[in-house]
Formats: C-alpha cells, sequence, structure tokens
C-alpha cells in the first residue's frame, strides 16, 4: 500500500508556456489541483522533491499549499523525453473517505524456472478508497510451473479492493517455448522455407 506523503506547494499567479519555462530554469515545477467542487488552482512545487515522489510511484499524497493541506491523488505527471525530468503535474482533490477508480501496474516478480511467461494484462482498474491505492501489483512468479495461469482473482489486492476486469481473466501464464523449426530446400540455391511463414495469395512467401 502506498505510503501518503507530503508535498509543498505554492500558489502561482503566472501562467502559460514561457513562464512555465522560466520556472523550470529556476528549480520550479508547474501543476494544477482541481475536484471536490473548489476552484482549480495553479500551483508550483520544488522541482528535485516531486521528481522523487512521482517516480517512486506514490499515487496520493498530502498537498500543503500555505495553511491549507488536502489528500490528493497523482492524476497525471508529464516527462521530458529521456524521462529524466518532471515538467508538470495534476492533482485531483479526493475525500479520503470517497472511493476511486485508479489504473496500476501488475508487475511479475521473480525469475520463472522453467517455460515461458506471457503477461496478457499489465495494467488493472481498481476501484478502492483513496488511501488504499497501490503503488503497483505485484505477482510473484518464482515457483509457477508450464501450465500454471494467474487470474484476476488470485491478485493480492487492498482490502475492499475491487477489481473491474472479470475473476476469471487470465493475468499472466507460462508455456513451454516453441522452437522454429527450419525446412531446407532441396534445390540448390533455393532459399530455406521457415514453416509457418505466411504466403501471400500469388504463392510467394510474404
Amino acid at each position: 500500500m502506498s505510503v501518503s506523503q507530503v508535498v509543498v506547494a505554492e500558489s502561482r499567479q503566472q501562467i502559460g508556456t514561457t513562464k512555465s519555462r522560466r520556472m523550470r530554469r529556476q528549480g520550479q515545477i508547474p501543476g494544477n489541483v482541481y475536484g471536490l467542487g473548489q476552484p482549480n488552482l495553479s500551483i508550483s512545487m520544488e522541482a528535485d522533491s516531486i521528481t522523487r515522489v512521482v517516480a517512486s510511484g506514490i499515487h496520493v499524497v498530502d498537498l500543503k499549499i500555505g495553511e491549507n493541506t488536502s489528500k490528493v491523488i497523482i492524476r497525471e505527471a508529464q516527462w521530458n523525453v529521456f524521462f529524466t525530468e518532471v515538467l508538470h503535474v495534476d492533482f485531483q482533490r479526493v475525500d479520503p473517505e470517497a472511493r476511486v477508480d485508479i489504473e496500476v501496474d501488475v508487475v511479475p516478480r521473480g525469475v520463472v524456472g522453467s517455460g515461458v511467461l506471457e503477461q496478457l494484462v499489465h495494467k488493472i482498474t481498481l476501484n478502492c478508497l483513496a488511501y488504499q491505492i497501490p503503488e503497483r501489483i505485484e505477482v510473484k512468479v518464482g515457483l509457477l510451473k508450464i501450465g500454471d495461469s494467474v487470474h484476476v482473482s488470485d491478485l493480492v489486492v487492498p482490502n475492499g479492493a475491487v477489481c473491474r476486469l472479470p475473476a476469471d481473466a487470465v493475468v499472466l501464464r507460462i508455456h513451454e517455448a516453441k522452437n522454429v523449426e527450419i525446412v531446407h530446400a532441396s534445390a540448390v540455391g533455393a532459399e530455406p522455407e521457415v514453416i509457418g511463414k505466411k504466403k501471400s495469395e500469388d504463392g510467394d512467401a510474404e
């Protein structure tokens, strides 16, 4: 389960692309706060601090602006093209007793002993209390064998959380590695044919 952390911000009056670039050069990151029927608010935060929070995968934070502190969800974070710096963060105010829908990554942990791991579901949408949002859903795969599958019902989620996918949906499974069989043509100079290679309508391999 994620740990609520305090993010200190200041209200900002200057908006726009040029002003935002100037802020970033000064070590500040622009952001917005909205939700709970309150007015939208433009804010700025210390760059190093908010980058660490976003990179940690924390979803829920206590946003402190002046004397006021609100429970918020990090709804969207924009990164630079190298994913080394956060450029902008949007926060949504939430009632800590209210339920929210949020996407959470599903992450395999461990090394598969035999076979090949195939992951069919990489994210799930959870409905849960705001303060119960997990950073990720981890699936231990070290003890799985060929033919084993992990279903949505097998995932460990916070108490009371509901996954929006069917309980019998397959999240990942282990199957045998399939080797590609090569058949060599008997004619000298002919190219080998790869079994399973699709052919076009005129008979030539694509």
